[in-house]
């Protein structure tokens, strides 16, 4: 019994002559990368050509990676992106993706074959790469593979100069969150190296997650320097070497490389080389101006095309309410039930009770009912209460309380004023 193919080894049958999905017949093999293979095909119908991209292994996670660069491509609508057709699936129900079939050859082919390139050449075929990635960026969208493999030279018929285009976004990073372009999956395993070394930034040779357009801006430097001086700034005998020249080694200037270059041309490259992204340029937007009036300037031949658009600056996505990451509404739900159980704490604690007041003195009243009946109309009538020292001051009831009817108004009797000495004759006066 034969044994079932791995998902390591399994590969559509793909021929030349093959028909897929009723309507395009195989005519011939393009490319083959580390993702897929690419084959020219013919509509049956249309008799229109495209190039139809296979995956190699029927793997889900590369399945997703290419719908979602059907997505991103179809998203980008620009001249010097790649346009994508249609999308088929397989019979074993893996996906195909239908592309404009593009007749020419690879910057990384023009590069082998005639290396260093001159300013006005280099300008020509990078000003659309720089306009095509800007727009990306506008979007919200981050390469993060561009090398020379992945910027395509169109030939035609009766053009002075080659229509350029930027292929492969199957690795493209998502960083809008509004419509269809907001990434529900993650698409990278945790630590993974997606991009060739050769191009990566340091961010992304690191594994940062939080990787922006500026890792883009790393790689197009790299492109440019290579362009300019027919090598790259950086290499090594064996991956450990080649990272460390990325992160550490110093980098040699493109302006000892190859001298007579124009100074802001070199001054450029060094800004997009910096280690530190920070310190790179914000956008695109000087690059193009510079490689604009590089291109202006040359008259030994003129573009078919006018320029590409400029790069619009770079804008974050605004938010629609109630659509906003979960990073943001977990930190709303945390700060929410912070507050509620701070108030429910402020509402509920125990607290202190008032001391109550100091008990008021007694009186020092005597009840009207403890006082004998002859109290106020004999007040030398001895002690008021029986029992008594004979020494107690009685109490007697003040005239006015008889007015008002109280017994508060009761005040001690006054003892009698003794009299002054009779100053009469005596018996024994002189006088």
């Amino acid at each position: 019994m034969p044994r079932a193919p791995s998902a390591e080894t399994f590969a559509p049958p793909l021929r030349e002559g093959a028909v897929i999905d009723r309507r395009y017949r195989l005519d011939r093999l393009i490319g083959e990368g580390g993702m897929g293979t690419v084959w020219a095909a013919t509509h049956l119908t249309t008799r229109g050509t495209a190039a139809i991209k296979f995956l190699k292994a029927a793997d889900a996670e590369l399945a997703r990676r290419l719908l979602r660069e059907a997505r991103i491509a179809g998203t980008i609508r620009h001249p010097n992106v790649v346009t994508v057709h249609d999308v088929l699936e397989l019979v074993d129900g893996t996906p195909a993706m239908v592309m404009e079939h593009l007749q020419g050859e690879s910057l990384a082919h023009r590069l082998a074959r005639d290396g260093a390139l001159a300013v006005d050449e280099a300008a020509r075929i990078l000003l659309p790469v720089v306009s095509a990635v800007g727009f990306a960026h506008s979007l919200g969208i981050v390469h993060r593979d561009l090398k020379p493999d992945n910027v395509f030279l169109v030939e035609e018929s009766g053009a002075s100069c080659a229509r350029v285009k930027v292929l492969d976004f199957g690795i493209a990073k998502l960083t809008a969150s509004e419509g269809d372009l907001a990434p529900t999956t993650s698409l990278t395993r945790t630590g993974a190296l997606l991009g060739t070394p050769y191009y990566m930034s340091p961010e992304q040779v690191y594994g940062h997650q939080d990787l922006d357009h500026r890792t883009d801006l790393w790689a197009l430097g790299v492109l440019l320097y290579q362009v300019l001086s027919g090598v790259r700034p950086f290499g090594g005998d064996n991956f450990g070497q080649l990272i460390y020249a990325i992160t550490v080694k110093p980098i040699v200037p493109l302006s000892e490389r190859r001298p007579g270059l124009p100074p802001a041309l070199t001054a450029m490259v060094g800004g997009l080389l910096q280690r530190d992204r920070d310190r790179r340029p914000p956008d695109l937007s000087g690059l193009f101006d510079l490689l604009a009036a590089h291109v202006s300037q040359d008259r030994t031949a003129e573009p078919r095309e006018p320029l590409p658009p400029r790069p619009a600056p770079i804008q974050r996505p605004v938010e629609a309410p109630g659509a906003r990451p979960w990073r943001r509404r977990a930190a709303l739900a945390v700060g929410g039930l912070l507050l509620v159980a701070s108030a429910a704490w402020i509402g509920w604690r125990p607290r202190p009770r008032p001391a109550p007041p100091p008990p008021r003195p007694a009186a020092l009243v005597r009840p009207a009912a403890s006082l004998p009946a002859n109290a106020a109309a004999a007040p030398d009538a001895g002690p008021a209460v029986a029992g008594a020292p004979s020494s107690q001051t009685p109490l007697v009831r003040h005239p006015s309380s008889v007015k008002h009817g109280g017994a508060a108004a009761l005040k001690p009797a006054r003892p009698p004023r003794p009299r002054p000495p009779h100053r009469g004759l005596h018996e024994d006066s002189p006088y």
